[in-house]
């Protein structure tokens, strides 16, 4: 008949080694009272400041964004615009009284 290795036993753990101890409770928050008698814990609030603080330069930039892209393409019209008149002035001759020059061959 075939037998099967057991495993040993755990051990129980030795009477030397110092029982867990529970997790240390947190610091309590410093509370600050206020001149209309509520509390202002700056450790809760400055999440929250740096929170509006953050929407508030992402609010900025997408403003800026928005202002660049738009002078963009002003830029682009009026680039447009201006190689559409010397375009034309080009096909249909020169408006001024000079003569056209022709560069010399040597």
């Amino acid at each position: 008949m075939a037998t099967t290795p057991q495993e040993a036993p755990a051990r129980p753990r030795a009477a030397s080694a110092p029982p867990r101890q529970a997790p240390a409770a947190p610091e309590p928050v410093p509370v600050t009272p206020t001149a209309d008698g509520g509390a202002y814990a700056p450790s809760r609030q400055l999440p929250r400041l740096m929170l509006a603080a953050c929407v508030a330069a992402v609010l900025a930039c997408l403003g800026i964004a928005t202002w660049q892209y738009q002078e963009a393409q002003d830029a682009r019209a009026t680039a447009e615009r201006v190689q559409e008149r010397a375009y034309g002035q080009d096909r249909l001759g020169s408006t001024s009284d000079r003569p056209a020059t022709i560069p010399a061959h040597e």
